[in-house]
């Protein structure tokens, strides 16, 4: 999932520092992308959320180390004109009474009083199921990101399995601060249909694979895993649980695989 400080916020909304050139960078710095709300004004370029506040540099904005990361919110329709002609580089939009709009780069962005979110950019972050990203001044709130991996043989999980899951694995992680997002591969029975799965998971990916009989178990695994790490392409995780589909877990297990986690990362 992408994740978008709004206006360079990153833990909460700072109205003396957001919008500003080296609050923004610092954002970029962390890893984030950056929604900036942006004006072009008397021949000039200025950031700012109700009125042309701070002024900045065209090459401030064009500049190859930040251009990939910004999002550029048009605060009217003369500054979007201006980068339709002189900003085809750039990703941009424009949005004062729609729930989605598209950007220059051609991804749909959903404001926060839209509940449809699926495959789009989202100011909306209490519902962010499927989305391609989130925009926030608390994105820190998302960056604990954990794959969860299903694989396996096929047959959905018994209602015992998926409760174990739920309270042994699922819970605790969140309550622990983790945004979960879910993958997962399973040998193809056509009496079965992915729909069946994601109703369960809300899957970013799932892939159902045809069992080659030449094939022994262990080949075929990592032929699975294989397509989850795929699936996953360059999103970086804090870690990644490989779960099969009719395993039990233990709470205590999870809790200490965090532990030891975050220990590596401490030292």
């Amino acid at each position: 999932m992408l994740l978008i400080s709004n206006k360079g916020n990153i833990t909460g909304p700072n109205v003396l520092l957001e919008n500003t050139p080296e609050y923004i960078d610092f954002a970029i710095q962390q890893g984030y992308n950056v929604k900036i709300d942006f004006w072009y004004h008397n021949n000039k370029f200025f950031l700012g959320t109700n009125r042309p506040k701070t002024q900045i540099d065209w090459d401030w904005l064009t500049n190859i180390k930040r251009l990939e990361y910004l999002w550029i919110n048009c605060m009217d329709t003369q500054t979007f004109s201006f980068l339709l002609e002189n900003g085809p580089s750039l990703n941009f939009f424009y949005n004062k009474s729609d729930n989605i709009t598209i950007t220059s780069k051609g991804i749909p962005w959903s404001n926060i009083t839209n509940q449809y979110t699926s495959n789009t950019i989202t100011c909306n972050d209490t519902n962010i199921d499927k989305v391609v990203g989130v925009c926030s001044d608390w994105v820190s709130k998302w960056s604990k990101q954990i794959a969860i991996c299903f694989y396996g043989d096929a047959g959905l999980p018994s209602k015992r399995i998926i409760k174990n899951h739920k309270l042994n694995l699922i819970k605790p992680l969140e309550e622990m601060g983790f945004h979960l997002e879910y993958y997962g591969a399973k040998i193809l029975n056509h009496k079965e249909t992915d729909l069946k799965y994601n109703e369960i998971y809300n899957f970013r990916g799932l892939r159902s694979h045809l069992k080659d009989s030449d094939k022994d178990q262990e080949e075929f695994e990592l032929i699975q895993l294989k397509s989850m790490y795929d699936m996953m392409g360059d999103n970086v995780y804090e870690t990644i649980f490989f779960i099969k589909w009719d395993q039990e877990l233990k709470e205590e297990e999870i809790q200490n695989h965090i532990k030891t986690f975050k220990t590596n990362e401490e030292s």
